[in-house]
């Protein structure tokens, strides 16, 4: 199962909660919300990653803008 293999996942798919059951994964999932999806972009929202999991209290989904 995937909750036995990571502990997050990072992901461009806004979809996803509508097409998993985000709470049964057992997994924090970052959605990343930017106007395109192209590398140069996404890599601007990485250090947002890290800062919420400094944070912590991880909730099942966090979306990055």
């Amino acid at each position: 199962m995937i909750k036995d293999e990571f502990e997050i996942f990072v992901t461009v798919d806004r979809n996803l909660t509508y097409q998993q059951n985000i709470e049964r994964l057992g997994v924090t999932i970052f959605v990343l919300c930017a106007f395109n999806n192209r590398r140069d972009t996404l890599k601007l929202l990485i250090p947002k990653i890290f800062e919420r999991i400094q944070q912590g209290n991880l909730q099942n989904l966090i979306e990055i803008h």
